[in-house]
C-alpha cells in the first residue's frame, strides 16, 4: 500500500504523530543500506560492505530533522579483550526479514568475521518496528564460530551518536523520574532513559530490558553517543559470557523511541512508552486477565510469628473484608524439635508441626471454601546450616572469593547460605515450590530474597559466585547465569501451571526498590517496597513509590508492602493503593464490624471497576498534580486510553491549605460523555465530555487536612 500518512494529535499530550496506512513488512533493503520505516520513525542503516561495517545514519521522525550523525558504532562488545563494534570490519554482512511475536516485524543483519587473527565469530543484529509507534527495538546475539572458547565481555546492544546540543539537554534518570544535566551512565533504576534537547523540543527515550543490577545505559559521556547495555569489563557487577565452539549467546532487548513538538518529554513517557510496553514488550502482569484486585498478606505485623489459630482467624475476617486473595507469608516452615525461629530452618521446607499441627491444607481449603486465591511464600535461594539440604548438598552453594558457603542476603547471618541456581539446587526448588502449588492448589507465589547480591549489603566482592565446579565458569559470568535461570525458574513455574501469579520481590531484584522490564517480562508483579508508618506518612510513601517508578513500569506490577488495615485512616491506605496493586495486612482482628463492611465496599468496587474499564493497564500522571508531598495535594490517573470505556483517578491532599482543587483528565474519547462517581458508593459528581474533562475538568473538595478522593469516570447511559 503507498504511503497514505494521516496527521493525528495524540489526545493524551498535543504530541503530533504520523501515522502511517502501509503495511507490514517495515523494512527494506539494498546493497547498500537497510532502511526500517513504519511510518512514524525512519531508521537508516548504511552498509559498507567494502570496509565491512554498518552504522546508523539516519534516526528521524516524518516532520523532524535526521537525530543522528554518522560514525556511531551500532552495538559494541569486548571479545576476548578485543574491542567489536558494527565498525568490524566484517568479511560477510546479509540482510533478511524478520517476524516476531506481538506484531514485530523488521529485518536480521548477519555478520560473519574474524578478529585477533584466530576468533571467528557470527553476530546476528535483529531490528524489530511495530504498528503505530515511533520504535525500534534491537538486539543482538554472538556466536563461536571457532575453536578457541571465547568470553563477551562491555555489551552495548545500542549504540548511536545523536545531534543533539549538550549544553541545551536534559536526561531524565531513575526511572524518567529525576532531571540532569550533562553526561550520565545509568544503573540499575534506569530501565529506560529520556534524553530531551530543550531547543528543539524533541528527545528519544532509550530503553533497557536486562536483568537487575547488570543493566547499563549511557547518555552522552562522549557529548553524542547514547548507548544501552550491560555492565562493562572493571565496573560494578561486570557482565561476562564465555562460549565454547557452536555457543551463541543472546542479548536482552534494547528499544529507542522518538519524539517532537513537545518542551516536556514526560508526554512521550506518559504515552507512547507505555503503550509499547502494554501492547508488545510482553509484560505479563498486563496479559493477566484475572488480576490480584484485593489482597490479603499474613507478613506485617506478625514478621513470620504466625500459627494455625491466627491464620484461621486472619482468613474469616479477610473474606469479610472482601479479599479475592490471601496469601500465607513466612514463618509457616521448620522443624519444632530444633527450637530455632523460622529465620534459622529455611531450605528443606517442611511445614512447622507445632505451630500447625493439622498441617496446611485445612487452612488452604479454608481460603478457597471463602472464594479466595491462596499465596504463598518461598525464598527461592536459602538454606539453614543444619537442614538436610545443606548437609547433603554443600555444592549447590554460593562460595566466597575464600571458597567459603556464604549468605549474600546478610554475609553476617552465618546461619543461612544462599544457593547457586546454576546447580542441582535449581531442580530442587522448581520441584519443591511445585509440590506445594499441586498440594494446596496456589494461584500466587511470593519467591523471595537475595539470589545474586544483597539491597543491603554495598561491599561488591560479596556478590554472585565464586565457585569453580558450578555452571558458570568464573564469578563474573556467575551474575549472568544466576539472573537467567531465576527468569528460566520462573517461566518453568508458569509453564507447569498456566495462570499462577509470581511476585518476584525487589530483595531478590537485588537493590531496594528495583523492579524491572526483564522482572515483569517472566513474573507477574514485584514486592517493591515495605512502609509500616500510620498515616499520614505510609500512605503518602506508597504513592511516592508508585508516582517514581510508574512512568516506566506498569503501576499494577508494583506490590508495595505493609499498609495495615487496621490503621484508623484505613481510606487513606485503600485510596493510595489503588494507584499500584491493592495489597493489603495487618492485624485485621482489631477491625471493628463497620469497618469491615466499609472495607469491603471498597474491595467490590475495585473488582466491578476493574471489570468495567480495566484500569489496571494503565496509568497517567494527573495533569497540575505533581510529586506526592507534604504540605501539597497529589494524585494519579489510570485512565483506559485504548477504548475510551473510562478509568479511575484518585487526589490526595497531603497537610495542604487549598481547599479544592479542579481536575482535568485526558486520555477519553472528546466526543463522548462521561459520568463522574466517587468511590465507592457511586455518587455521580457530574456529567462532561471526554474533551470537557480534558479542557474544563471539575472541581475536588476535600477539607480535611490529610483527606483523599477516588473517583470513578463511566461512560454516561
Amino acid at each position: 500500500m503507498k504511503n497514505l500518512k494521516l496527521i493525528i494529535t495524540s489526545i493524551l499530550t498535543g504530541i503530533t504523530l504520523y501515522v502511517s496506512a502501509q503495511s507490514q513488512p517495515f523494512a527494506r533493503w539494498s546493497d547498500n543500506e537497510l532502511v526500517l520505516d513504519n511510518g512514524l520513525v525512519r531508521r537508516t542503516v548504511s552498509i559498507d560492505k567494502t570496509k565491512g561495517q554498518i552504522t546508523t545514519s539516519e534516526l528521524k521522525l516524518p516532520t523532524d530533522n535526521n537525530m543522528v550523525k554518522a560514525g556511531s558504532s551500532e552495538f559494541s562488545f569486548l571479545l576476548n579483550g578485543i574491542p567489536v563494534s558494527g565498525a568490524g570490519p566484517w568479511n560477510q554482512i546479509t540482510v533478511s526479514p524478520i517476524e516476531t511475536e506481538l506484531s514485530g516485524s523488521g529485518a536480521l543483519v548477519k555478520l560473519t568475521g574474524k578478529f585477533g587473527g584466530k576468533y571467528d565469530i557470527e553476530v546476528l543484529v535483529k531490528y524489530i518496528m511495530y504498528p503505530g509507534l515511533p520504535l525500534v527495538r534491537k538486539k543482538i546475539s554472538i556466536k563461536n564460530l571457532g575453536q578457541p572458547d571465547i568470553n563477551i565481555e562491555s555489551v552495548d546492544m545500542e549504540s548511536v551518536a545523536v545531534q543533539f546540543d549538550l549544553t541545551n539537554t536534559w536526561i531524565l534518570k531513575n526511572y524518567c523520574r529525576t532531571k540532569h544535566f550533562g553526561p550520565y551512565k545509568g544503573n540499575w533504576d534506569d530501565p529506560a532513559l529520556a534524553v530531551h534537547e530543550l531547543r528543539n523540543s524533541r528527545g528519544i527515550i532509550v530503553g533497557n530490558e536486562a536483568m537487575g543490577v547488570l543493566k547499563r545505559s549511557t547518555a552522552l559521556l562522549d557529548g553524542n553517543t547514547l548507548t544501552s547495555g550491560l555492565n562493562h569489563a572493571g565496573e560494578d557487577f561486570p557482565f561476562r559470557k564465555w562460549l565454547k565452539t557452536g555457543q551463541s549467546w543472546e542479548s536482552p532487548y534494547a528499544f529507542t523511541i522518538m519524539y517532537n513538538n513537545t518542551i516536556d518529554p514526560l508526554q512521550a513517557v506518559n504515552t507512547v512508552l507505555p503503550d509499547f510496553v502494554r501492547r508488545h514488550m510482553g509484560a505479563r502482569t498486563l496479559a493477566n486477565k484475572n488480576k490480584p484486585v484485593f489482597m490479603f498478606n499474613t507478613w506485617y505485623p506478625t514478621v513470620g510469628e504466625i500459627d494455625e489459630k491466627s491464620v484461621s482467624d486472619w482468613i474469616d475476617i479477610a473474606a469479610e473484608c472482601g479479599a479475592r486473595e490471601f496469601v500465607l507469608d513466612a514463618g509457616w516452615s521448620g522443624d519444632p524439635s530444633k527450637k530455632l525461629p523460622w529465620t534459622s530452618q529455611l531450605g528443606d521446607w517442611t511445614v512447622d508441626s507445632h505451630k500447625f499441627p493439622n498441617g496446611l491444607k485445612p487452612l488452604f481449603d479454608k481460603i478457597k471454601a471463602k472464594g479466595m486465591k491462596p499465596g504463598m511464600w518461598f525464598s527461592i535461594g536459602s538454606a539453614s546450616r543444619g537442614t538436610k539440604v545443606l548437609e547433603e548438598h554443600p555444592e549447590w552453594f554460593v562460595q566466597d572469593k575464600e571458597g567459603n558457603l556464604t549468605n549474600l542476603h546478610n554475609p553476617y547471618d552465618k546461619d543461612i547460605c544462599t544457593a547457586c541456581l546454576t546447580t542441582g539446587w535449581y531442580d530442587y526448588i522448581k520441584n519443591t515450590i511445585l509440590k506445594f502449588v499441586h498440594e494446596y492448589d496456589l494461584k500466587y507465589l511470593k519467591l523471595d530474597l537475595s539470589v545474586v547480591t544483597s539491597a543491603y549489603v554495598y561491599d561488591n566482592s560479596r556478590t554472585g559466585c565464586y565457585a569453580k565446579n558450578h555452571n558458570h565458569r568464573d564469578h563474573e559470568e556467575s551474575y549472568w547465569m544466576i539472573y537467567q535461570r531465576t527468569l528460566d525458574l520462573f517461566d518453568e513455574l508458569h509453564a507447569a501451571v498456566p495462570g499462577l501469579y509470581i511476585d518476584c520481590t525487589f530483595e531478590t531484584a537485588g537493590r531496594l526498590q528495583l523492579i524491572d522490564y526483564a522482572i515483569i517480562q517472566h513474573a507477574e508483579g514485584d514486592w517493591i517496597s515495605n512502609f509500616e508508618e500510620p498515616q499520614p506518612v505510609g500512605a503518602m510513601r506508597v504513592r511516592h513509590l508508585a508516582y517514581s517508578r510508574s512512568p516506566v513500569i506498569p503501576s499494577t506490577a508494583l506490590v508495595i508492602g505493609n499498609m495495615p488495615l487496621n490503621d484508623p485512616e484505613y481510606t487513606q491506605i485503600i485510596s493510595s493503593l489503588i494507584g499500584s496493586m491493592p495489597i493489603f495486612l495487618g492485624d485485621i482482628r482489631k477491625l471493628k464490624n463497620e469497618d469491615k463492611a466499609e472495607i469491603k465496599k471498597w474491595a467490590d468496587w475495585i473488582e466491578q471497576a476493574q471489570n468495567r474499564c480495566n484500569f489496571m493497564n494503565f496509568r497517567q500522571d494527573l495533569p497540575g498534580f505533581g510529586e506526592p508531598a507534604e504540605g501539597k495535594w497529589d494524585g494519579y490517573s489510570r485512565i483506559n486510553t485504548e477504548n475510551g470505556s473510562g478509568g479511575v483517578v484518585g487526589v490526595f491532599k497531603q497537610g495542604g491549605i487549598e481547599i479544592s482543587r479542579n481536575i482535568s483528565i485526558n486520555g477519553l474519547n472528546p466526543g463522548k460523555v462521561y459520568e463522574v462517581k466517587l468511590a465507592p458508593g457511586g455518587k455521580t459528581i457530574t456529567k462532561l465530555s471526554g474533551k470537557e474533562l480534558a479542557e474544563k475538568g471539575f472541581p475536588a473538595e476535600l477539607k480535611k487536612t490529610y483527606d483523599s478522593a477516588v473517583f470513578e469516570i463511566v461512560p454516561a447511559n
